[in-house]
């Protein structure tokens, strides 16, 4: 008895799956481009970790203003390294929002290589009951470690208390 060919047989031979040779340019194909997607990412990964804590200091810095306003007394925001007082060295260690001795926000430290700066050295920003700042105050977000990433953002907080960012590509990492 003779058997005939089926339409799946006849149109696309009697074998089924891949030969070696597809299969290996199927993966030549693949390695090419995760070659030219993973400096993407990690681009990607690193300016997604900038905005994140450029926002948790922007939102910091509004907490600490409305604090002062509605308490109508002084309010501060400074580094903090037990997350109960406030202590000394770069904001990448952590912060708290504090009035009198009650923390009223606590931020964790930041992921290793990441630096956050303010100007001047300064290591609290206080608040007055009016909602004016003490002082004017930049916080740079980038960065420093394994080596320097291109991009940062710049946190300024005018006297009046508005934040505001700015996205860069300088590279320096102070």
């Amino acid at each position: 008895m003779r058997r005939c060919a089926s339409d799946t047989e006849t149109r696309f031979g009697s074998s089924r799956g891949f030969s070696f040779v597809e299969l290996m340019l199927a993966i030549a194909i693949l390695a090419i481009l995760a070659t030219v997607a993973i400096p993407s990412f990690s681009e990607f990964a690193l300016a997604n970790k900038l905005r994140a804590y450029s926002n948790n200091l922007v939102a910091s810095v509004h907490l600490t203003r409305s604090e002062a306003i509605k308490r109508n007394q002084v309010v501060e925001m400074c580094v903090s390294i037990n997350g109960s007082t406030c202590g000394e060295g770069g904001w990448e260690q952590g912060w708290i929002v504090l009035v009198d001795e009650t923390v009223l926000y606590r931020q964790q430290a930041v992921v290793d290589g990441f630096r956050i700066s303010a100007s001047g050295g300064l290591e609290t920003l206080s608040f007055q009951p009016t909602g004016l700042a003490a002082t004017q105050v930049q916080f740079t977000v980038c960065r420093a470690a394994p080596t320097i990433g291109a991009q940062e953002s710049i946190v300024s907080v005018s006297m009046t208390g508005k934040p505001s960012v700015k996205r860069t590509k300088s590279g320096i990492c102070p």
